[in-house]
């Protein structure tokens, strides 16, 4: 003989009740059903909410390279027809490096690229007797979509002397004093900068973007070949 259930329902405060018989697995099966169900309803939401979010972050960062690069390229037709000549980007990715790599004397000559972050896009334009623009975009290794967060410089060297952007941040070595000095990156995908960099390009002896995770280790040093 099968095991069965048997549920009491009552209509009315009259005490009459209707009984229903079930099997016990059919029984089962319904009272697991009415504990999972919820909770599948609940992950759906959130998985909907999160898929929403990203969606929305990277229309966000397309936006802004959007924005970004009209104004680029405003900014080459304007110096195309006053017959000035660009400097070419940098084209070679040198070899990578640790992330565990520290600053020596050496370090101008050094490539970090610890595959965490990536610059693209790079190029220089305005070139001025005093100033000229960078663009870049600081673009996530990896290509799961969750968020990568650190801090990104511009250094140059002139005169034997190195100075960055932001300004007027102490430096030592070719590298800045406090890593949390630098321009805040929060990416799922990528995210772009344009530094109006005070300087003539032509006393310009070396020019690299430096950038940090949150914990202050250097994950990228990318050197820009600008002449």
């Amino acid at each position: 003989m099968k095991d069965t259930v048997t549920l009491l329902i009552y209509k009315d405060k009259s005490g009459k009740a209707k009984s229903l018989k079930m099997r016990l697995s059919t029984f089962r099966i319904l009272w697991m059903a009415i504990i999972i169900l919820p909770l599948v309803s609940v992950a759906a939401s959130y998985l909907s909410v999160k898929l929403y979010k990203e969606n929305k972050d990277m229309l966000i960062e397309m936006g802004a390279i959007v924005k970004e690069n009209t104004k680029l390229r405003d900014s080459i037709k304007h110096n195309e027809a006053a017959g000035k000549t660009l400097p070419l980007p940098e084209k070679a990715i040198k070899p990578a490096e640790t992330a565990e790599f520290q600053p020596t004397n050496e370090f101008e000559d050094k490539a970090v690229n610890t595959g965490k972050v990536d610059i693209e896009n790079i190029l220089v334009s305005d070139p001025g007797a005093d100033r000229f623009t960078l663009y870049f975009e600081v673009v996530k290794g990896k290509v799961a979509t969750e968020k990568i967060s650190g801090y990104v410089f511009v250094m140059w060297k002139a005169a034997d002397k190195y100075y960055s952007m932001p300004l007027d941040i102490a430096i030592t070595a070719g590298v800045p004093a406090s890593y949390s000095d630098g321009e805040k990156f929060d990416i799922r995908y990528r995210k772009p900068f344009t530094e109006k960099i005070p300087s003539d390009i032509k006393s310009i002896q070396l020019l690299y973007v430096l950038a940090y995770d949150e914990k202050g280790n250097i994950i990228l040093k990318k050197n820009v070949k600008i002449m």
